[in-house]
């Protein structure tokens, strides 16, 4: 489908037309131009926020999983020096379980 021009209009009145003449001016723009570059830019930049919640996602996710790995790290070296500092070995699974693998 090609690309068809549209024209959209919309009323704007009080300190928000107020703001959009002040704004448009100090950017050396109409109040026309500027406001189409703003909806074009609020449209992409939907698109754009969409993708990087979704990295950030992706980002926590990964980190979440790091970090179970640490804690079962954890957990065995706890158990190790606990059994090498002279707890039985019953006593160390144990205590490692209630306090760091139940978590």
């Amino acid at each position: 489908m090609a690309d068809v021009a549209k024209t959209i209009g919309f009323k704007l009145s009080g300190e928000n037309l107020e703001r959009l003449e002040k704004v448009a001016s100090n950017a050396g723009m109409t109040v026309h131009e500027f406001a189409r570059d703003a909806l074009i830019a609020k449209l992409t930049a939907k698109d754009e926020e969409e993708r990087a919640l979704h990295k950030m996602s992706m980002r926590l996710l990964s980190i979440e999983a790091a970090v179970v790995e640490v804690r079962k790290d954890i957990a065995v070296s706890t158990e190790a020096l606990l059994i090498n500092g002279g707890v039985s070995t019953a006593d160390a699974a144990r205590w490692t379980d209630e306090k760091l693998r139940a978590a």
